[in-house]
């Protein structure tokens, strides 16, 4: 552009230019290092396109809404557009005020390679504050990194820029300040994946803390991994699984993990070949709390039946495809005793809602004291309203232990 303003012309959606008071190069040597093993690397592309950037200050504030830029070079033209809305500058500096307190004279303790290699440090910073944006902003450390460490009071630290952008626009809040670094953090351990279950579809492995996950065809080059699409352990289940589903039958699989924080071991599991002979879905069930104690319990009369309702918990998950025709759901089934006597017939069990257990006796509990063992299962059937429709598989059962107490109904 050879930092001539007239060469460029910005117009709003109206076609109206706007004048440019200003034109910047903001690739100066002083602004970024010109270290070759250091260089940022969004400024140049895969393919060796070098990208130069320039800040345009306008004579006069621009109005919310769309605008064009173009420039001329030769018989070359270059355009682009930007846009944004009213409120974009304030979303975006309140969310620079956030990264700002919780980044700059803060202390961050890293792996001992970066003391030789500033560039790790900065990558590492750089994983960190687009962390912390997550899903609500964006936010990354920006430009280049100097090649050596400032030391300012016995502290080891680099003054980095982060840019935010919190709007819907396209406008960007740069800050700068210093971010100082320790060197003793231990190299986090990379478990090698491991497989727990696999359907015709599915592949289901254990989550470790720290670890990111993603499954590809079986022959994937490490170099050919797109980690943007890895599953980290934070996304686990009730069971601390991850599950790759929609897999195709008589494939040949393999699972790469790497740690999260360094992103700098990977690790891979053997080959997995899924198979039509596996079940197209497996049902887990687990809780944390198997003794029931209803205390006195209330019997409730219907018609010429009576019920119990017994709350539990329990997590389910299923892993793989329900098969057309079936349906998932829990079931129970229940034995009862009476302390002291004989044991007590048992109609059947319902669960009419999610947590609720109702357990039918064909006649009236006398008075005492009662113990239920309720075993429920999840299991996958057959979608048919009838007694007992066939299962295709099912959770191991869960063995609840309920205790209650009936009392003496004729002293009411």
């Amino acid at each position: 552009i050879e930092s001539n303003k007239d060469k460029i012309i910005v117009t709003d959606k109206n076609g109206v230019t706007q004048k440019i008071a200003l034109l910047d190069d903001m690739d100066d040597e002083e602004e970024i290092a010109d270290n070759e093993d250091n260089d940022d690397e969004d400024d140049d592309d895969d393919d060796g396109t070098k990208w130069y950037r320039y800040m345009l200050t306008f004579a006069s504030d621009l109005n919310p809404g769309k605008y064009t830029l173009s420039y001329i070079a030769g018989n070359t033209e270059y355009k682009g557009t930007f846009w944004f809305e009213a409120d974009d500058f304030e979303k975006t500096a309140a969310a620079a005020e956030k990264v700002k307190e919780e980044f700059f004279e803060k202390t961050f303790e890293i792996l001992p390679e970066g003391k030789e290699n500033t560039w790790y440090a900065y990558k590492q910073l750089s994983k960190k504050v687009s962390e912390y944006a997550g899903e609500e902003y964006y936010a990354d450390v920006f430009g280049g990194c100097d090649e050596k460490y400032i030391e300012i009071d016995g502290k080891t630290g680099l003054n980095v820029t982060i840019r935010v952008q919190a709007g819907e626009g396209d406008v960007a809040k740069d800050i700068t300040g210093m971010v100082y670094f320790t060197f003793t953090k231990k190299k986090t351990e990379v478990k090698e994946p491991e497989m727990h279950h696999k359907t015709q579809t599915s592949i289901v492995v254990k989550a470790e803390d720290g670890q990111e996950y993603i499954c590809c065809e079986e022959g994937t080059e490490e170099n050919a991994i797109n980690w943007d699409d890895a599953i980290a352990a934070t996304e686990q289940d009730d069971f601390g699984f991850i599950e790759f589903s929609g897999l195709k039958t008589e494939n040949k699989y393999v699972i790469y993990t790497r740690n999260t924080e360094q992103a700098d071991e990977v690790k891979k599991s053997d080959e997995i070949t899924l198979s039509d002979a596996k079940l197209p879905i497996i049902c887990l069930a687990k809780t944390d709390n198997t003794n029931i104690s209803l205390k006195e319990a209330t019997l409730v009369a219907e018609g010429d039946s009576f019920y119990i309702e017994v709350p539990y918990t329990v997590s389910v998950q299923d892993y793989g495809k329900t098969p057309e025709g079936y349906r998932t759901s829990g079931e129970a089934t229940a034995i009862c005793t009476k302390t002291d006597s004989d044991p007590v017939d048992v109609a059947f069990v319902g669960l009419p809602d999610s947590g609720i257990a109702r357990v039918w006796f064909e006649k009236e509990l006398s008075a005492g004291n009662y113990t239920i063992h309720l075993e429920y299962k999840y299991v996958c059937e057959e979608d048919k309203d009838i007694e007992n429709p066939e299962k295709l598989t099912a959770s191991d059962p869960i063995t609840y232990i309920v205790t209650f107490t009936v009392k003496d109904t004729e002293n009411k």
